[in-house]
């Protein structure tokens, strides 16, 4: 998932945060921009939008832009039938976006058009590849950061677990996520999400990261339930935590 870290919230969009960098651009822009269909047809997505980015973002940083999401979408469509991307290709792109909304800030605008982006991208790589439980674990950061209604991110975070329960690579970020929903969440993916606690803890490399999930009220309930019925193993986590 990269470096996409959310603190928990219902809805509330202000502890959400996302650390990390990386170059992004606004789809309208590279396919408005004038590229042939040569060097288009020759570059994957990643790369063009890669390409692209050094030359967009500081333009797109220091001026407002609105994009609507419905010529997000056809800008979207327009280059996937130019560079015929590949599912990871714009779940990938998809992730620069949201590094550059967090970058940006969420409260503002720019950053919403870079979520709308990111969202449409996302979407688009599931309907062709639907069993990616990285780009469903990506869409649920989306809607939560965008306060979309509870349920559709509920969704999107349980066919992430459905799809691959136990993927190490998914661990960090499912528990992150877990907290904002938590309550809403059916038994069994709530097992799933303990047990990312328990593979997450039982390595020396990030078992730190946990910390600041324990923080949070929710969280701390998530971690405790997840060692409850191993008495020795919860009394260490409760004494790692102070």
């Amino acid at each position: 998932m990269g470096a996409i870290i959310p603190n928990t919230m219902r809805t509330d969009r202000r502890r959400i945060r996302w650390h990390g960098g990386g170059g992004a651009l606004v789809i309208a822009l590279l396919v408005s921009a004038g590229m042939t269909l040569t060097v288009l047809g020759a570059l994957s997505l990643y790369d063009a939008y890669t390409v692209w980015s050094a030359g967009t973002m500081p333009k797109r940083m220091s001026r407002s832009t609105k994009l609507e999401p419905a010529m997000t979408e056809r800008a979207v469509v327009t280059l996937e039938s130019l560079v015929r991307p590949s599912p990871e290709q714009m779940s990938d792109v998809a992730r620069l976006h949201m590094e550059v909304a967090g970058a940006l800030g969420l409260e503002l605008s720019e950053a919403s058009a870079e979520l709308v982006t990111a969202e449409i991208l996302l979407r688009r790589a599931l309907a062709h590849a639907p069993a990616s439980a990285l780009a469903w674990t990506r869409l649920t950061y989306i809607l939560l950061a965008r306060g979309a209604p509870a349920a559709q991110a509920i969704n999107a975070f349980e066919a992430s677990l459905l799809f691959a329960p136990n993927d190490r690579t998914l661990a960090q970020a499912r528990i992150t996520i877990a907290p904002a929903i938590w309550h809403s969440l059916a038994p069994r993916y709530q097992a799933h999400v303990m047990r990312a606690v328990q593979l997450v803890w039982g390595e020396d490399s990030t078992r730190g990261m946990l910390r600041e999930i324990w923080r949070d009220r929710v969280g701390q309930l998530i971690i405790r339930r997840a060692f409850e019925d191993s008495p020795r193993n919860l009394a260490r986590v409760i004494d790692y935590f102070g």
